[in-house]
């Protein structure tokens, strides 16, 4: 049957990346496609001369208690065709953020249950026209490889969700804190393999959570040393079309402080900036960050569902209301995005002040104790504290509390400035995640995919413990809260929220990497079994338990079980080698500045311990060379994973090793 004919191809590469395909099949995907077609060229012979013509799934029909014996009603149905319009049955309306004009094709299926396929139809002359723009499209999305179908979903860790304020800080010739570059923020930049096939083939595979482990034996790039890692991966039994954000009383507190008045790409408390690129190549923004942060929120208003409860205060040295908890059916959004358009950003900066006020929004029982409803506070800020209690504790415990009572923070840090050090350490409570905010066009799309994702954790209390007679856990990378003290527990995750998968089935952060420390000197053969076992919450409280051997029978020579494991490995090197020169740089820089000159540059100008500084950028000759040496590794995994992404990092590296002191 043209033009199904062509397909087939395309319907068994679809089939192997379809997180249902245990229920479909390649002539299920035939029977849907050609429903147009066959719609079409009925209307094309028109064998009873009738004007307007509708398709019908015969199941429409299947039940003996079927009410609409009149259906379809002539006068109802013509006052749809008669304008020649094509009729289609709606499931759900069109998300809000899918009506503008910055939607194109490029952005792939639209993943939300719009329309049913069980009936259409109209004039001869819509059929037409939609029976061409019907396969025009799938032949768009054919020639870019979407996938046209469900996406599954998997799990990736709270904390970082990216590392923007480190390579923005490079980009402008800044020296980066540690705390700006992180594994977990590394890995929520890239998709991975999770190593889930045989586990989607489970028949226990109906656990919300669904863990995988692959195995790898590698060599060190600089050391050239044996070493032995594992990834779990975060996998889940969700769908796009099973996962269901609950509605949510929304509370968004905004940093009005005189901070937020510089440029994104400046720091506030600098005197001079000769340091910062400032070109119109940049491809950071370079307005204000009060502006940025408007737009953002503004942008965050439009993706709320009429169900969801909304508050907004700001805080400088003290916090203001501009917008009281209500359902957004209640609220003037027009009008209140016009009062947002107003702020200006003036004033210290009491965050402690801020989460006290935030708390006190929550402390009507009925909203805290409603299970239909997630409580989440979205914080935008600098993180850069001057008033008030300033004790990194402080902040935390607050976080912790308001955690415990199911309150959950998702902190949007702004500027190159940011003090991540601050929010790393305050976001590794229960349900709490940030994001470095440095591209407000990058950060609205990611908001336009993912907005519900984000904000929505779904596994709590995450603990998995390895026995194994051979290996014990030397480090885990990706996982904010691991202790490498207590090696009885391999893995302690407060928090996984939901992520997307790409065309390949390969989920975004969806690792945690395990680096494994053999027990005794290992044989050409590894024969060996491990066991993990997993329990964890869902947001309601309950408890779940899962044990898994896995058989482990491989040589030992360099092998990787697939390519999420081989990536994970080459960005873990590639952190850990810039973690260690940023700690070595900044060690020379203040260590000896102090011991020489008795002055501590950070505090120069007395500024309180979280607002920051810039330092230049700086490169000794040892970590260029090893820069050098690094670099070939980091090409070849490029190469062999075959991932244009992993060039960003590339473009890095050159600029450290050419880069001029």
């Amino acid at each position: 049957m043209p033009p199904i004919k062509s397909y087939l191809a395309t319907f068994e590469r679809q089939h192997q990346v379809d997180p249902e395909r245990a229920l479909h099949s390649v002539d299920l995907y035939a029977v849907w496609c050609a429903k147009s077609y066959v719609l079409n060229r009925s209307a094309e012979l028109n064998p009873f001369g009738t004007k307007y013509f509708l398709y019908v799934d015969a199941g429409a029909f299947r039940s003996a208690n079927y009410r609409f014996r009149a259906w379809p009603h002539p006068s109802t149905i013509s006052t749809v065709f008669k304008n020649d319009r094509f009729f289609l049955g709606m499931i759900t309306p069109l998300p809000r953020r899918f009506c503008t004009f910055n939607y194109t094709m490029m952005d792939g299926p639209i993943k939300t249950d719009l329309i049913e396929g069980t009936f259409m139809g109209g004039s001869a002359s819509a059929i037409r026209w939609w029976t061409s723009v019907y396969y025009a499209t799938i032949n768009d999305y054919r020639a870019k490889d979407f996938f046209i179908g469900k996406d599954q979903l998997g799990f990736a860790v709270g904390g970082a969700k990216d590392v923007n304020n480190f390579r923005e800080n490079i980009q402008n010739n800044y020296l980066p804190i540690i705390t700006d570059l992180s594994y977990e923020g590394i890995f929520n930049d890239y998709f991975f393999d999770t190593g889930n096939e045989q586990q989607q083939q489970r028949e226990d595979n109906q656990n919300l959570f669904c863990p995988s482990y692959s195995m790898a034996i590698t060599k060190n790039p600089l050391q050239q040393s044996a070493e032995y890692y594992m990834t779990v991966g975060l996998n889940s039994n969700l769908t796009e079309d099973t996962f269901k954000r609950s509605p949510m009383n929304l509370l968004i507190c905004v940093d009005v402080s005189g901070s937020m008045s510089s440029p994104f790409n400046r720091y506030h408390y600098d005197k001079h900036h000769s340091n910062t690129t400032n070109n119109d190549d940049t491809e950071f923004d370079t307005r204000s960050k009060m502006l940025i942060t408007i737009e953002v929120i503004s942008k965050v208003l439009d993706y709320l569902k009429h169900n969801d409860r909304l508050a907004i205060i700001t805080f400088e040295s003290k916090t203001s209301i501009i917008q009281t908890m209500k359902k957004v059916t209640e609220i003037d959004i027009r009008k209140l995005k016009d009062q947002l358009l107003k702020i200006r950003a003036d004033g210290g900066t009491n965050m402690g002040a801020a989460l006290d006020c935030c708390a006190s929004f929550f402390e009507d029982a009925p909203l805290i104790i409603n299970n239909e409803y997630d409580n989440r506070i979205l914080f935008l800020t600098d993180a850069q504290p001057n008033e008030g209690s300033l004790q990194e504790n402080t902040f935390s415990s607050r976080i912790e509390q308001l955690s415990k009572h199911h309150i959950y923070t998702t902190f949007l840090g702004i500027g190159i400035d940011l003090n991540t050090q601050l929010i790393s350490s305050i976001t590794k409570h229960r349900g709490a995640n940030y994001f470095s905010v440095h591209d407000s066009k990058k950060f609205l799309q990611l908001l336009d995919k993912d907005f519900d994702l984000i904000l929505t954790p779904l596994v709590f209390n995450v603990k998995m413990k390895l026995e194994s007679d051979l290996f014990d856990v030397e480090q885990v990378y990706g996982s904010p809260e691991w202790n490498q003290d207590k090696h009885d527990e391999l893995i302690t995750i407060n928090t996984l929220f939901p992520s997307r998968t790409d065309n390949n089935d390969c989920t975004r952060g969806g690792i945690v990497l395990l680096k494994l420390k053999p027990r005794r000197s290992l044989l050409d053969l590894l024969n060996t079994t491990m066991c993990f076992s997993v329990t964890y919450e869902n947001r309601l409280g309950q408890t779940y338990e899962n044990k898994q051997s896995i058989d482990i029978h491989m040589n030992n020579k360099i092998h990787y079980a697939n390519s999420g494991i081989q990536k994970a490995i080459v960005l873990v090197n590639y952190v850990t080698l810039l973690k260690t020169w940023i700690n070595h740089e900044r060690e020379q820089k203040y260590n000896k500045r102090k011991i020489l000159f008795n002055l501590n540059e950070q505090n120069i100008e007395k500024l309180s311990d979280w607002e920051r500084q810039s330092t230049p950028l700086i490169i000794s000759k040892q970590f260029r060379e090893q820069f050098k040496i690094f670099r070939n590794y980091f090409q070849l995994g490029i190469i062999e994973l075959n991932d244009k992404d992993l060039e960003q990092e590339m473009k890095i590296l050159n600029k450290l090793i050419d880069y001029e002191n």
